[in-house]
């Protein structure tokens, strides 16, 4: 992924800027965002079982799609709810019927969202998660531009792009970890548990897939309530400026709907079918298939095979 993330900073006329970090520091930061999946492990587990008398629903935990709201819904209405930690596994003599699921959703939407939650977190107690650099400055240049302006948008992805806000240069479980990767929880869960994740719905058509949920679990289910533990002052609906500047520089900026759908939310696009902000042509022709030495195709393949969690059924998925 480092070359990707390379070439997208040269389209955005970044790859002069002195960046002293190590390879070594690069690439634990790309680790970080497609390998971890969460703001802090210690702030919620990865997983939540559900026991509904003999059905367990198994929850994987993915921030920015929803999870909050899930698991408020769910918490008052099962008979036991049990937090499963990373290591935990099932015991063999458990015979319960269990259904493992999640939600995805488009993912230059869900990087929206997560721009947006940052950006409402900083207006808070300043400087919580800034790292400062040996002058004693921030090292983040998003923070120096009108939090509604395109400007503060288009540093913002820069900053990720060089490396800013991601671990070593910033702590891990920092506000930044909202955009973190959204398939590595199910990743983690193919890993612990050694087997597919059972349903994955998508956002865009929630109740369709928590009717499939509701129907495993054999109960009636009171109906959703949206607003439970919703992010009023972020959210979709929240209407504030600077949620507006990210999704306009994306839809305006080619440079940023490259960098975004070429390199950093490939993996999403890739693994999930989702149409892409930009088509394979696009990616090509703008270097990024050179960047790694291997046709488009092929990097298309790489990242299905190594970056793609195992799902037995994925909801409306699209064609690529």
């Amino acid at each position: 992924m480092l070359p990707l993330w390379d070439n997208a900073r040269s389209g955005l006329s970044l790859g002069n800027i002195d960046d002293s970090r190590p390879i070594e520091d690069k690439c634990a930061g790309i680790e970080h965002f497609y390998t971890n999946g969460f703001a802090s492990k210690e702030a919620v587990p990865e997983f939540w079982d559900y026991e509904f008398q003999d059905r367990v629903l198994e929850y994987i935990v993915i921030w920015k799609n929803a999870d909050a709201g899930i698991r408020c819904n769910l918490d008052p209405i099962a008979t036991q709810v049990t937090s499963t930690n990373e290591g935990a596994t099932v015991s063999p003599s458990d015979t319960s019927e269990r259904l493992s699921f999640s939600y995805v959703r488009e993912p230059a939407g869900r990087f929206v969202s997560a721009y947006s939650e940052v950006q409402g977190n900083m207006i808070g107690p300043p400087g919580v998660d800034a790292v400062l650099m040996p002058n004693g400055t921030r090292q983040e240049t998003f923070t120096q531009h009108d939090v509604a302006s395109t400007a503060a948008a288009s540093a913002f992805v820069e900053d990720l792009l060089t490396f800013r806000i991601l671990p070593p240069a910033v702590h891990p479980g920092s506000t930044y970890d909202h955009m973190l990767f959204q398939l590595a929880p199910m990743m983690h869960y193919n890993q612990q548990f050694g087997r597919p994740v059972d349903f994955v719905g998508h956002l865009e058509d929630f109740d369709g897939g928590w009717e499939t949920i509701e129907a495993f679990a054999n109960v009636s289910f009171p109906p959703f309530d949206h607003e439970c533990e919703n992010h009023a002052t972020t959210n979709a609906a929240s209407g504030n400026p600077w949620r507006d500047a990210m999704e306009q520089l994306i839809s305006d900026d080619t440079h940023i709907a490259h960098a975004l759908g070429c390199a950093v939310l490939l993996p999403d696009f890739v693994c999930m079918g989702y149409t892409n902000l930009v088509d394979s042509s696009q990616c090509e022709e703008a270097g990024f298939a050179d960047a790694v030495g291997m046709p488009w195709t092929e990097v298309v393949s790489f990242l299905r095979a190594t970056l793609c969690p195992e799902v037995r059924n994925m909801t409306q998925l699209n064609t690529l």
